[in-house]
């Protein structure tokens, strides 16, 4: 989740009904990194650029409370709890395809919180010994690297990283550390830890 998120309060002169979600990555679609939030108050899910202009209503029908917006800007989905509607629901960053996840009939009685975790966008687990599909060999660039290192020695290069460490490649997939020590990826297979 590249995000962070949090209900405002009244003291930073924000009205207390809503809650801010900011994008710490640019979506590939729009090309503009955004800032999201849903306002309780208007029953609406909002975007804006980080200037705080072109304000869009993204979601404005069949809300009631949204509350704790997430944000899987690499899945290109958004994530809110409904409170007074008992629900978890998503959408498409654009506020398209709204879904619900979880309603009150799986026992939801009032959800006000949620994070995302997005595991690897290849859909596997790969630990120790695993080859990395569509792992570049040679030199390249990723498109994200994140909590890395990088250490050339004796014509080897190794990549460590800490937990929740992650590396995008220019394709899209992306794999993250998932395991308490750390990870390493040499010659695109897992030498330490356990990647998503």
């Amino acid at each position: 989740m590249d995000a962070v998120s949090g209900k405002s309060d009244t003291g930073n002169n924000c009205s207390a009904a809503v809650s801010i979600t900011v994008a710490t990555v640019t979506p590939p679609a729009t090309g503009t990194s955004k800032l999201y939030w849903s306002d309780w108050g208007t029953d609406k899910i909002q975007s804006a650029d980080l200037d705080g202009s072109n304000v869009e209503d993204l979601i404005t029908s069949g809300l009631s409370v949204p509350y704790g917006l997430a944000l899987d800007v690499s899945g290109g989905k958004m994530y809110w709890t409904d409170r007074q509607n008992g629900k978890i629901q998503r959408a498409d960053l654009d506020g398209s395809n709204v879904e619900d996840l979880l309603t009150s009939a799986d026992g939801l009685v009032d959800p006000s919180g949620l994070a995302v975790r997005a595991g690897s966008s290849s859909g596997g687990t790969y630990g120790v010994g695993d080859a990395l599909p569509n792992f570049p060999t040679g030199f390249f660039v990723p498109r994200l690297l994140r909590n890395a290192n990088l250490t050339i020695s004796g014509g080897r290069a190794v990549l460590s990283f800490q937990n929740g460490g992650l590396i995008e490649l220019q394709n899209g997939t992306r794999y993250t550390c998932v395991a308490a020590g750390g990870c390493a990826i040499e010659g695109g297979r897992v030498t330490r830890g356990t990647f998503e």
